[in-house]
């Protein structure tokens, strides 16, 4: 189970940077960015099924639930800096 995890968090992780790669704007690779803590969330998962209840299975879930919890608002923040970069060009 937690080597079908980890296989599922790096498809979603390599998915994630061929669409950084991929995108000719800021905002379009921003879309990919976000995924990624999907992938990141899939392996903390994989962690915690393969070493049970354990020091390494709580920090996995921490920066799990960090990386949930903060991704938005850094999304968020990276698109408002890019929107108003391009407004002043204007």
């Amino acid at each position: 189970m937690s080597a079908a995890l980890v296989i599922a968090g790096v498809a979603v992780l390599a998915f994630a940077c061929a669409g950084v790669i991929a995108m000719p704007r800021a905002l379009a690779r921003l879309h990919y960015v976000t995924v990624g803590s999907l992938g990141m969330v899939l392996v903390a998962a994989a962690i915690v099924v393969d070493d049970g209840a354990s020091l390494i299975s709580v920090k996995a879930a921490t920066r799990g639930v960090f990386v949930v919890a903060t991704s938005p608002v850094l999304a968020h923040a990276a698109a408002r800096a890019i929107h108003t970069r391009q407004e002043r060009r204007r």
